[in-house]
């Protein structure tokens, strides 16, 4: 795009679908799934861009892809009231922060932060987009300014039942696929998959080809990793700062038993 008004006005297009997170909350994965789904394409880490792009992609355009399916952008900006349509994911904030710390160790060269020292800058708001809970917060108080729809899908709901999660997207977008196509595209961006093919092609890959190759983007992708990976302190950090708004998301803020595996 050749400046901020056209992009904005792109954003605004009745035919773009903003695809909208906090980061490391499933938007990769997202857009795996539409492309395979919708584009008719071997989708892989050198070619998704095409038709899933993403604002922080250098001269993204809204030309290279199948016209007859929405234009589908990542963006992990606050609210926008800009974005005409809006599928915005949310994932427990205690998967984020550990995701999160992998990521800037892989991609940040002279990252060399404990995660407890990167946790106290993420609970001060002070990594990526600022708080997690502001940011989801903005999105749910703005979702009726919204004009073409908003959709808020959970990362976990779509872990334990990417079939169903799938449908209520294409139901969103007014697509229909058969299930074979549905059953076929979950395969092809399964986490094994899309980690076998990170493998082969990190090299290709523009965004991360200068990264850190001994971590992986596609790392691990579970949910509840928090539970055997953080301290009972750094739960209880967590809790502190964002206990409110997992409740209220329906995340469940018991604090289970200690389990020593794995401490970060």
């Amino acid at each position: 795009m050749s400046n901020e008004q056209d992009k904005n006005n792109l954003f605004s297009s009745d035919n773009v679908v903003m695809l909208v997170s906090y980061p490391k909350s499933g938007n990769t994965w997202v857009r795996f799934l539409l492309s395979s789904l919708l584009f008719d394409q071997a989708t892989d880490w050198t070619n998704f861009h095409l038709t899933t792009t993403s604002i922080y992609y250098p001269n993204f355009n809204s030309d290279a892809r199948n016209k007859e399916y929405p234009y589908f952008i990542k963006s992990h900006s606050k609210f926008d009231g800009s974005y005409a349509k809006v599928i915005y994911l949310v994932r427990d904030v205690r998967d984020v922060v550990i995701s999160f710390y992998f990521y800037h160790k892989k991609v940040v060269s002279d990252f060399d932060e404990s995660f407890d020292q990167f946790l106290e800058r993420f609970c001060a708001g002070e990594t990526g987009p600022g708080h997690w809970d502001e940011h989801i917060n903005g999105w749910l108080r703005g979702q009726n300014n919204v004009k073409n729809g908003f959709l808020m899908i959970k990362y976990e709901d779509l872990h334990a039942h990417t079939g169903r999660t799938v449908r209520k997207i294409l139901k969103f977008l007014g697509i229909k696929k058969s299930a074979l196509d549905i059953y076929r595209a979950i395969r092809w961006s399964s986490f094994e998959n899309m980690r076998k093919l990170e493998l082969a092609q990190q090299d290709q890959w523009e965004q991360y080809k200068n990264s850190k190759k001994d971590i992986a983007f596609m790392r691990n992708g579970a949910i509840n990793e928090w539970k055997h990976r953080l301290t009972p302190e750094q739960k209880e950090k967590i809790m502190n700062r964002y206990g409110q708004t997992l409740q209220a998301l329906g995340y469940d803020c018991a604090m289970p038993a200690d389990e020593d595996e794995g401490r970060l």
